[in-house]
């Protein structure tokens, strides 16, 4: 990630990363469309809509990016967890390789759902045990 320039930015040290996280459909992309001004892709349908981590900065200041990173949903109708998972530590492991650190999870679940599920909690549990 820090030597590639997506969003066409390089990466500096005071530049943030947050991981956008959370089951499908809860609206993690509708929430960096709006923070980014980005017109992003949102499903509004049964299938989930994003297929694979990106990448979308935020201008924070005028020395620092807040980069959000966009990962695709738990409860994914095309994939297993452990495979979304896995994509996530694989972004994650190739960004501290290059010397760039997230900084936090945003983590989002449906309005709808009165309570955590348990397959949520034990996606955050796992991701945890990955990241340290």
């Amino acid at each position: 990630m820090a030597g590639d320039s997506r969003c066409g930015m390089m990466p500096r040290p005071s530049d943030i990363f947050i991981a956008v996280m959370g089951v499908t459909g809860a609206g993690k992309s509708s929430f960096i469309s709006l923070c980014s001004k980005n017109p992003i892709k949102v499903g509004h349908d049964l299938e989930a809509c994003t297929a694979v981590v990106d990448v979308y900065a935020v201008e924070w200041t005028e020395s620092a990016t807040v980069f959000l990173i966009e990962t695709p949903g738990f409860d994914d109708t095309n994939r297993s967890d452990t495979e979304v998972l896995r994509e996530i530590a694989t972004l994650l492991t190739i960004s501290y390789s290059h010397d760039v650190r997230s900084y936090g999870i945003i983590y989002f679940d449906r309005i709808s759902d009165i309570r955590m599920q348990g397959s949520a909690k034990k996606n955050l549990l796992m991701f945890k045990k990955l990241c340290g």
